[in-house]
């Protein structure tokens, strides 16, 4: 029986070690990924005003400023 539980306590160790591992790794790549995002975001804002073909789901007028900024401010 003490076998058994110390096989059991031993796998959640390692289990626990290795979710640790992953979120660490995974926490990494989001904040990769949220640097690429707000790096696109300031590209395609900075493209947008020469840009001839305007996207038509952005329907704001050059005097409102950029959506595409203003997402970038938020986050």
């Amino acid at each position: 029986m003490l076998d058994k539980k110390k096989e059991r306590k031993e796998f959640l160790q390692r289990e626990s070690e290795w979710l640790e591992l992953m979120n660490a790794e995974l926490n990494t790549q989001m904040e990769e990924l949220r640097r690429e995002w707000q790096q696109l975001i300031l590209m395609l804002s900075r493209h947008r005003p020469t840009c001839i073909v305007r996207n038509y789901s952005v329907k704001t007028p050059d005097s409102e400023g950029s959506p595409l900024l203003e997402q970038l401010e938020k986050k």
